[in-house]
């Protein structure tokens, strides 16, 4: 999943009834999305900006 805005609970929520092992946004996560995201198995990413981004969570399933 892929979004412009910030990474709330709710989506990292969504994401995972939805099946998306990963959620991107081009800004930030609050913390209990980040919380949300780390116990339902989700890789949380932030800030993607070129070949930049911030991996919140699981960050072992990210290469190079």
């Amino acid at each position: 999943m892929l979004t412009t805005g910030r990474i709330s609970s709710e989506m990292v929520l969504k994401a995972a009834v939805a099946g998306c092992p990963l959620a991107a946004s081009l800004t930030g996560a609050t913390s209990l999305a980040a919380e949300a995201a780390e116990r339902l198995g989700i890789t949380l990413v932030t800030y993607v900006r070129g070949d930049r981004m911030d991996v919140c969570t699981h960050p072992e399933r990210i290469e190079g």
